[in-house]
């Protein structure tokens, strides 16, 4: 699976998605650091990645309209790599069926979101 970290995202994370088997990268090694937030889910679309970010915004608009695949990470920035880390193949495994899909990742476990609302 193809992951892009958006530019709150800790960069750390893409050694331990690297090393559970993934492609990861963040936006500014895209060359997109500073890319509005639809403009990075259009970039991670046609890359086929999907994207992870802390922004509760973007998240937002997500979660509302699944389009393209989005994981929100419900954690401080500094504990993402613990808690992704932690569940990488059941995320990994939630995301593969969808191409259209809003993952919320927490302490407590994985939410999936399908269907716009």
């Amino acid at each position: 699976m193809r992951f892009v970290l958006d530019q709150d995202v800790d960069a750390a994370l893409v050694t331990t998605l690297v090393a559970s088997g993934h492609e990861a990268w963040t936006v500014a090694a895209a060359g997109i650091p500073d890319a509005a937030d639809d403009d990075v889910s259009v970039y991670a679309a046609a890359k086929d990645a999907v994207v992870v970010t802390h922004d509760i915004e973007f998240s937002a608009r997500r979660r509302k309209n699944p389009h393209g695949r989005h994981v929100q990470l419900g954690c401080p920035e500094p504990d993402a790599v613990d808690l992704v880390g932690a569940c990488i193949d059941e995320l990994a495994s939630a995301i593969e069926p969808f191409s259209d899909i809003f993952v919320y990742v927490s302490k407590d476990g994985i939410k999936t979101h399908l269907r716009w609302t």
